[in-house]
């Protein structure tokens, strides 16, 4: 069975939408989402995390679309490394 990986910036941009999942599931019940990559109905996430306004992510990437991934969602916010 052969897997065919995602292009360099697809990765990226699956990414972006899957950190939009998420966040939106950290702050809010019953998420309605859907992306290219993704769709979810009803999502509830439970318990909230703790940490505001979202735990820490850790990511990292030369690229400029990572560069660009990582300046986006983290809106100058120090929640992403």
């Amino acid at each position: 069975m052969a897997f065919q990986f995602d292009k360099h910036d697809d990765r990226y941009a699956r990414t972006s939408e899957w950190l939009d999942v998420v966040d939106k599931a950290w702050k809010y019940d019953h998420v309605n989402y859907e992306g290219k990559y993704y769709k979810v109905e009803d999502l509830v996430l439970q318990p909230k995390p703790v940490s505001h306004p979202r735990p820490v992510i850790y990511a990292g990437g030369e690229s400029e679309a990572a560069k660009n991934l990582l300046a986006d969602f983290s809106g100058g916010s120090p929640c992403i490394t």
